[in-house]
């Protein structure tokens, strides 16, 4: 399902607006959409610096993590695999 994964739907939830109807159905997810991004990746940094725990580590013993920034230097990439199939991603420019 797309929406959960669309930076439009990550959009909307932080802002209330979003390019199409869809994308504010907060409680359903399309399986098709002409408009699809993947959602940006963002800078994660440990919550307490002083934690010796790794960020790396299995979930329950990691060091706890806190958005740093947002990285606004992405390029959205388009790579086809075969015939019709494709992959849409960011890379860092």
């Amino acid at each position: 399902m797309l929406c959960f994964r669309c930076e439009y739907r990550a959009v909307f939830l932080e802002t209330g607006h979003g390019p199409r109807y869809e994308c504010g159905c907060i409680d359903t997810s399309k399986g098709a959409c002409y408009m699809y991004v993947p959602s940006k990746p963002v800078t994660l940094d440990k919550l307490i610096e002083t934690d010796e725990r790794s960020v790396y580590a299995p979930p329950i013993l990691s060091a706890r993590t806190v958005v740093a920034d947002d990285q606004e230097d992405l390029e959205l990439k388009l790579k086809i695999i075969k015939g019709n199939k494709h992959i849409k991603y960011w890379e860092p420019k």
